[in-house]
């Protein structure tokens, strides 16, 4: 059974003219238990309002989603969601960011030490956990967004762009890093991109994305083994598929 099902998935938001625009038609796909998913797509064609249906920040219009084959009921669901800036609070520390994060989701109160000694030291930031966001760079903020979502033991790990506002040396030290992140938690990742490299570097599999209004236009299993390459010829080679797939060339 997929850890996530999305059947039909329809939301429109009202325009401050008065019309409607139609951003997701039908969407349908599905997850795999702890498998790492990238939604791919344009900018814009609405591969965020699906992370946001999930994580419970809007509601869909129609369609279904089920998480373990059961309905998804937003308010028992704990998803973590990796926006594309840290959106920490600056005046917290990022030990405080992390309970904050734990005391939001009903997490008992003697959990907290441990949890968080854990996922800081899992990113790498264990001498910076009394610093406050604003005296580290934006990678190791964005190291910190990554352990607050996880730091909730989530059901699904939602990722929106969290790289996109990187330099691309930074960008490329993360991605290695999350994937390492990955394999050690075992969580279902659901990664929004507009990056067909970043993509096929990342997923086991791509689902890609239609403009505005979108649907699913083709899934692609990235059939290349770990640990990959950004040069490997195999991923260069699926990337062009995708870029020509999605009438870039």
């Amino acid at each position: 059974m997929p850890k996530i099902q999305i059947a039909n998935l329809t939301k429109s938001f009202s325009r401050q003219d008065g019309s409607t625009l139609r951003v997701l038609d039908g969407v349908t796909f599905h997850a795999e238990e702890n498998e790492f998913c990238c939604l791919l797509g344009v900018s814009g064609c609405g591969k965020s309002t699906v992370l946001n249906i999930l994580a419970g920040l809007v509601p869909p219009d129609a369609g279904e989603i089920r998480l373990d084959g059961q309905g998804l009921d937003t308010h028992r669901t704990r998803v973590g969601y990796v926006f594309q800036r840290p959106r920490l609070l600056n005046w917290r520390t990022i030990r405080q960011n992390m309970e904050f994060a734990l005391k939001a989701h009903g997490v008992p109160h003697g959990e907290w030490g441990a949890r968080v000694d854990h996922y800081i030291q899992l990113v790498g930031l264990q001498q910076f956990d009394r610093e406050f966001p604003l005296a580290l760079s934006g990678g190791m903020q964005q190291r910190v967004a990554i352990a607050r979502a996880l730091v909730i033991d989530p059901d699904v790990l939602l990722m929106d762009e969290p790289f996109s506002n990187l330099d691309e040396l930074t960008a490329r030290g993360l991605r290695r890093e999350l994937l390492r992140i990955w394999r050690e938690e075992r969580k279902t990742v659901l990664f929004v991109t507009h990056n067909a490299l970043e993509a096929v570097y990342l997923a086991d599999r791509i689902v890609l994305f239609t403009n505005r209004p979108a649907r699913v236009m083709r899934e692609l299993v990235v059939d290349v083994p770990r640990e990959r390459e950004l040069e490997d010829p195999r991923l260069i080679k699926l990337q062009k598929e995708i870029v020509a797939a999605l009438g870039l060339q």
